[in-house]
């Protein structure tokens, strides 16, 4: 395959489609006519279709055949996978048109046999797959675990010449909750296997993380486009240009009265924000997020003068906010120099903040949106505390065209506490990128936020002293998951 493939996937049960949830097969939804069904995600010919035969996978003899035949037809390469156990089912599929057999019992159990499919058909037409479920592998079906573990599998399949392998996390299969992105981390340092993903996909942001994974080849998607989360093309030209939506790393200052609130060392004025602005655009910010603190309201005089002098220092983008509650301060933090003005949903009520995207365009306007955990209930908060359902505000906001959406949380810092779920919730909703603001730079969470999460970048509250190149170490760990950073940019004058 050349680059990163997303592969459609079609399971069949008695000449239907249908979706096992975790392959479970008293869990089944179906979908319809398989034909009927590719045409309806408009998948553009000579694109591969993985096609699963699951009566077969349970009792290991091929039912689907008519159905490949027709794929191969209409100019699709099919998967085939299910019931190849022997040289005469592997023939049999390969006669009736498919591609690329999907080996997954055999691979594990019989490696003579695999070896002598490999020597007849050719290693280019066979693609073994290794299902997994909390480390184990699972054979028959998903129904029984193999007496061998993954690596042992894996260099068996490197030692008979095959290039590339399937890995499904059968926990995360027809979920929608996000692939196991560990998993396939894990994998690339077992073997030198091109790696093929499966299981979990939710969200284009999905797409866009496995894309970045250096190991990844590709992913098979099923359930998302059977509910129409998001289309093949959409998912295509998301898996094209993941490696250009870099994250964005953002430091923050609040201030109170012109002055830093805590003040910040590694400064000869720990007090200045001007002085620290400059010292984080030498680090490497990609913007600086201001957050006024004034007992009363957002954009004083004493806020207004800092965004001035910070601009004559630095040129790095400015969003400035907090206590936002009239347009009119908008319009102040914009004459002042700020590039963005962030808008906390819960301080000026949505019309007059859809009316501010409509008078300063949607690129000068972030949303933020304060999410509330009470016992694992996720509720955003609204204007005087009311509670409000996450997923309808974050809907709202993308329909007004707000340039970007900012997550906090009020349980940031909590060990056991976790983002991802909401962001996949927001994720799932708007179109619109989706950022969060941490307390701190804590590595796993903030990573897992960007991969698992699908945030577009991250503003940081406590990122140590400054000129600590503490930013510049925050990238570099991006980067050695495959997520790209941005560069610094500089703003016209």
């Amino acid at each position: 395959m050349n680059g990163f493939t997303v592969i459609p996937s079609i399971d069949l049960l008695d000449g239907k489609v249908v979706r096992l949830l975790r392959g479970d097969f008293d869990e089944v939804t179906q979908y319809g006519d398989p034909i009927s069904t590719v045409e309806r995600w408009q998948i553009p010919m000579g694109v591969p279709i993985h096609v699963v035969d699951l009566e077969a996978s349970r009792k290991g003899t091929p039912t689907e055949v008519k159905t490949i035949a027709k794929l191969a037809q209409l100019g699709y390469p099919t998967q085939i996978g299910g019931g190849v156990r022997c040289l005469e089912d592997a023939k049999l599929w390969i006669d009736a048109g498919a591609s690329t057999l999907v080996i997954g019992t055999i691979a594990a159990e019989d490696p003579v046999m695999l070896e002598a499919i490999v020597r007849t058909v050719g290693a280019e037409k066979v693609l073994p797959a290794v299902d997994m479920s909390q480390g184990v592998v699972r054979v028959s079906g998903w129904e029984t675990s193999s007496s061998k573990s993954a690596p042992m599998i894996f260099e068996h399949l490197e030692r008979i010449g095959l290039t590339s392998v399937l890995i499904t996390d059968i926990s995360r299969d027809g979920t929608m909750d996000g692939p196991n992105f560990r998993l396939y981390r894990e994998i690339r340092e077992l073997t030198k296997l091109r790696v093929i993903a499966s299981g979990g996909v939710g969200t284009l942001e999905d797409i866009t993380s496995l894309a970045r994974i250096p190991a990844l080849d590709g992913v098979v998607i099923g359930k998302a486009l059977h509910e129409r989360t998001f289309t093949w093309a959409e998912a295509h030209a998301r898996a094209m240009t993941a490696a250009s939506l870099p994250a964005k790393v953002v430091p923050v200052m609040e201030i109170r009265d012109g002055r830093l609130m805590n003040g910040y060392p590694g400064t000869r004025d720990p007090g200045s924000p001007s002085e620290l602005a400059a010292r984080w655009e030498a680090d490497g910010a990609d913007e600086i997020l201001i957050i006024e603190r004034s007992e009363t309201t957002g954009g004083t005089e004493a806020g207004i003068a800092v965004i001035r002098e910070i601009t004559t220092r630095a040129s790095v983008p400015i969003v400035a906010g907090g206590g936002i509650s009239e347009r009119a301060q908008v319009a102040r933090l914009r004459e002042a120099g700020a590039d963005r003005v962030l808008i906390a949903a819960g301080e000026l009520d949505l019309d007059s903040l859809a009316a501010a995207v409509v008078e300063y365009g949607s690129g000068a306007i972030v949303a933020r949106i304060d999410v509330r955990n009470e016992g694992g209930e996720i509720s955003a908060m609204g204007q005087n505390g009311d509670e409000l359902d996450l997923s309808v505000l974050a809907t709202r906001l993308d329909a007004m065209g707000v340039g970007e959406i900012l997550m906090a949380f009020d349980k940031d810092g909590d060990r056991s506490f976790s983002p991802v779920p909401a962001l996949r919730t927001v994720g799932a909703a708007v179109r619109t990128g989706v950022s969060i603001l941490m307390n701190s730079a804590s590595r796993e969470p903030m990573l897992d936020a960007i991969e698992a999460g699908g945030a577009r970048g991250v503003a940081i509250r406590d990122l140590g002293e400054a000129g600590s190149n503490r930013l510049l170490a925050i990238k570099d760990e991006l980067q050695q998951r495959g997520i790209p950073t941005r560069h610094k940019r500089r703003r016209a004058r």
